[in-house]
């Protein structure tokens, strides 16, 4: 997972994997993140909302000042 400016006001999240990234596993889960958006990620929790309301699976960051309708993208 790597955070990139998006826009002048916004980030984005893109999940792909690159040669340095850190491998980190909670709850069987296993995530990947490269060191420099680590610090954009600190405390950032992924969530599943299912049903037919659901939204399936949501990134939670609580740095995040505002987000983006689409939910891809944040400022901080």
């Amino acid at each position: 997972m790597e955070v990139v400016r998006a826009c002048p006001m916004n980030w984005i999240l893109i999940i792909k994997k690159k040669e340095n990234d850190q491998l980190y596993e909670d709850n069987d889960v296993k995530i990947i993140v490269d060191k420099k958006s680590f610090l954009y990620l600190v405390g950032t929790t992924l969530e599943y909302s299912g049903g037919l309301n659901g939204k399936g699976f949501v990134f939670n960051n609580p740095n995040a000042n505002r987000t983006c309708g689409c939910g891809e993208s944040f400022s901080l």
